[in-house]
């Protein structure tokens, strides 16, 4: 089975268009932008550990005050 086209034929539909440079390959900008996260959060975002709460409103009250507490 031959996947190539012939030069006298013209494909009937397009079905992608590759991006020449677009892959799954962390660059250099990403990298950048990983390590700008890591500076603006020196803090987790939540503690190790295990928590119980007794509602999803006191869980979602603690976890805002511990994302937006100050940094050590």
């Amino acid at each position: 089975m031959s996947a190539s086209v012939s030069p006298d034929e013209t494909p009937g539909k397009t079905v992608g268009r590759r991006i020449i440079g677009s892959t799954l390959d962390p660059t250099a900008s990403t990298r950048e932008r990983a390590r700008g996260w890591t500076e603006a959060m020196k803090t987790p975002f939540v503690p190790r550990g295990v928590y119980r709460f007794n509602s999803h409103e006191e869980a979602d009250e603690w976890m805002w005050k511990m994302i937006s507490r100050k940094k050590s």
